[in-house]
Parts: structure tokens; C-alpha cells; sequence
């Protein structure tokens, strides 16, 4: 079976999240097709920063996360909860989709998604650390980085 491709994208820098109103852009260049390990982070990273309910044809896919950008939450064990919430749901959504529709090729299969670490850099930027592993055993860390708090 030919190899399928997804389309390329990545994340907005912190600084300009919250002045676009949202995560992701598809760059500033052409958009490129990508396939193998990068196409399960992209999955992955776009199921941990899409916000619950806001797609339309899948009401239950996405986390919370997104919600902390530009909210009054500051209490670093409520972003740490909800850190830890996201990971795991983020997961569970490519692991049912990836049920529903498996994959061919073992560098886009997740094996699994772990929270290393958050770190505060000051009272309103975070940093998510997790480790990607893929079915073929290739792992990456992660970082996503994000302000919270108004």
C-alpha cells in the first residue's frame, strides 16, 4: 500500500497565541506532506491542543488544555491536574482512532505518552514535557510551551 501523508504543521510561539486566538500554523513557507514518527506527533499534538468540543465532527476529541490559555488559572497544581489530564486523554483519542483506522507503518503507531515535567518559568508561561514513544520504539521529547493566566 503506498504511504499516506498528512499535512505539516506546527506551533504558534507563546508570545503569539493569544494575539492569533489559537495554536497551530502551517508555517510560513509551502505546506509540506510528512509521514513515519512526525506524523503521529503532529496526531498526537493535535489531539493534546485541540479544545474539547470544538470539533465538530468529533465533540468528545480534544483536552482541556487549550482552556488555560488566557484564563485566570495560576494555581500551579490546577495546571499540573489538568496537564496530567490532557496527556492521557490526548492518548486515549489517537489510540481510538488509530483503533478504528491502525496503521501500516509501526513509526505512526503510539505506544505510549508520558508527562516528564512542567515547568513554570514565571507566573504565567508553562512549559509540558512529555515523551513520545511510537510502536517501533523511537521516542521523543516534547515540549510545548504556553502562557496561562490572563
Amino acid at each position: 500500500m503506498p504511504t499516506t501523508y498528512d499535512t505539516y504543521f506546527e506551533l504558534l510561539p507563546a508570545s503569539e497565541q493569544k494575539a492569533q486566538r489559537g495554536t497551530f500554523t502551517y508555517g510560513y513557507k509551502k505546506h509540506l506532506g510528512i509521514a513515519g514518527f512526525q506524523k503521529l506527533i503532529n496526531k498526537w499534538t493535535k489531539a493534546f491542543l485541540t479544545e474539547q468540543g470544538t470539533d465538530l465532527s468529533r465533540r468528545l476529541y480534544g483536552t482541556q488544555f487549550p482552556s488555560l490559555i488566557g484564563s485566570n488559572v495560576t494555581d500551579r497544581l490546577d495546571v499540573q491536574q489538568i496537564a496530567h489530564t490532557a496527556v492521557a486523554k490526548a492518548t486515549q483519542d489517537v489510540l481510538g482512532i488509530q483503533a478504528r483506522f491502525p496503521p501500516e507503518d509501526a513509526q505512526e503507531i503510539l505506544h505510549s505518552v508520558q508527562l516528564t515535567s512542567l515547568i513554570f518559568e514565571d507566573n504565567s508561561s508553562v512549559s509540558v514535557y512529555v515523551l513520545l514513544q511510537n510502536q517501533a520504539g523511537k521516542r521523543l521529547q516534547i515540549i510545548l510551551a504556553g502562557k496561562v493566566g490572563a
